[in-house]
C-alpha cells in the first residue's frame, strides 16, 4: 500500500513538472488600413512583429512567421480579411460596418483619450478641473456642440446655464461652423444631435459655414468671433488650450481668457465607437483559444510602459473588448453618411 501511495505521488509530481509546450502556428498575417504613411509603416513594422511574436509565445502560441501589410485602400484591407488573405485587420469603423455581413467580427476596439463624465451633467463637462481629472482612455468618445465668446454665443450659454431649453429658433439665429460632411465629430454626429433634439439637421440651419481647412481654422474663427457655434470632438478645447491665449505673434489665437472660460459645451452626441481590429469567422485558423491569445497579446503590447512605435504612430493607446452588437449603434451615422452622397 505504501509503495502504491509513493508511486501515485511520484506520478503527480512528474505531471506537475511537465512543461506545457506552446501550440505551433505556421503564419499569422495582419493587414492595416492606410491610416499612416508607407515610410512610417516600414520604419516601425519590425519592432511590432517582434513584440507581437514574443507576446503570443507567452500566451501559448509559437507562430513561425508574423507578417504585416499596409493596404493601399480601405477596400483592399477589408477584402483581404473576407478572402482570408489576412487573418486579422486594423480597419476603419466604416469599412467594418459596410462589410459586417460578410462574416466579419470584432476582435478588439481601439482606445482614445476622452472624459469619463456623466453625459447628463453638462456642467461637469464645462469644469476644467473635472475634465482634467476624468481624462482617461476609453473605447468611445463624443461630439460636442460648443458656443464661443461672441455676443450670440454668450447669449445662448446664459440661457442654457439658467436651465432654460434652447429652442430651434435660438440655435437657428446663430452662425454655425463645421468641417467636412464626412467628419463624424465635426458634422455627422452633431447633425444627428440636432435631428434627435429638434428634428432638424445642420444643412437646415439658416447660417452654417463649411470650414475647409479643418479644426485649426474652425477654432481660429471661433476665437475671432466669426462663429457663434462650432462642433467637434469632446476633447476639442484641450487640443487648442495652449494656442488659445498665446499671442498672435507666436501664432496663437490671442484670446484674453482661458478657452474653458470662453468656449462652453451645450450638447453632447451619442457615443462614437473607435476603429476595430477585425477577423473573419470563417477563418479556420482562428479558433477560440488562438483568438483569446491574440487579444491578450495585443492588449499587453498596447499597455506596455515602453510604447510600441507602430501602435504609437497609429495613435493606438490601448484596446477594449466590444461586441459586434455594440457596433450596431453606428447604424444611424452610417445611414446619414449614405444619405449625404445619394
Amino acid at each position: 500500500m505504501k509503495k502504491l501511495i509513493i508511486i501515485v505521488i511520484l506520478l503527480m509530481f512528474i505531471q506537475a513538472c511537465q512543461v506545457i509546450l506552446p501550440t505551433k502556428v505556421d503564419t499569422l498575417k495582419i493587414v492595416l488600413s492606410p491610416t499612416i504613411s508607407e515610410e512610417t509603416f516600414f520604419n516601425n513594422r519590425s519592432s511590432f512583429i517582434d513584440s507581437f511574436k514574443q507576446a503570443l509565445l507567452k500566451n501559448g502560441y509559437a507562430v513561425g512567421e508574423v507578417s504585416i501589410e499596409l493596404a493601399t485602400s480601405n477596400v483592399q484591407a477589408t477584402e483581404m480579411l473576407i478572402t482570408k488573405l489576412a487573418d486579422i485587420g486594423f480597419l476603419t469603423k466604416l469599412s467594418y460596418f459596410e462589410n459586417r455581413a460578410d462574416n466579419l467580427d470584432i476582435l478588439l476596439t481601439q482606445k482614445e483619450w476622452s472624459y469619463n463624465l456623466p453625459l447628463e451633467d453638462i456642467n461637469a463637462w464645462n469644469d476644467s478641473e473635472q475634465l482634467t481629472t476624468s481624462k482617461t482612455l476609453l473605447d468611445r468618445h463624443y461630439a460636442g456642440i460648443y458656443v464661443g465668446s461672441s455676443v450670440k454665443g454668450v447669449e445662448l450659454f446664459q440661457k442654457f446655464n439658467r436651465n432654460e431649453p434652447l429652442t430651434w429658433i435660438d440655435l437657428n439665429s446663430a452662425k454655425w461652423c463645421h468641417v467636412l460632411v464626412t467628419s463624424q465629430e465635426g458634422y455627422v454626429y452633431p447633425s444627428l444631435w440636432l435631428i434627435e433634439n429638434y428634428a432638424r439637421r445642420i444643412a437646415e440651419l439658416f447660417d452654417h459655414e463649411l470650414v475647409i481647412k479643418g479644426f485649426p481654422e474652425l477654432m481660429l474663427k471661433l476665437a475671432n468671433q466669426e462663429c457663434d457655434v462650432v462642433v467637434g470632438p469632446d476633447t476639442l478645447r484641450a487640443e487648442y488650450e495652449a494656442l488659445w491665449q498665446k499671442s498672435l505673434e507666436d501664432k496663437g489665437f490671442g484670446r484674453p481668457s482661458s478657452i474653458y472660460d470662453e468656449v462652453k459645451l451645450i450638447g453632447l452626441s451619442d457615443p462614437i465607437l473607435h476603429d476595430p481590429v477585425v477577423y473573419s469567422t470563417l477563418n479556420e485558423k482562428l479558433d477560440e483559444n488562438f483568438i483569446k491569445a491574440i487579444k491578450t497579446s495585443l492588449i499587453y503590447i498596447s499597455e506596455s510602459e515602453i510604447k510600441n512605435p507602430l501602435l504609437e504612430a497609429m495613435e493606438i493607446n490601448g484596446f477594449s473588448e466590444l461586441t459586434k452588437e455594440e457596433y450596431e449603434t453606428f447604424l444611424p451615422a452610417y445611414e446619414y453618411l449614405v444619405s449625404i452622397f445619394n
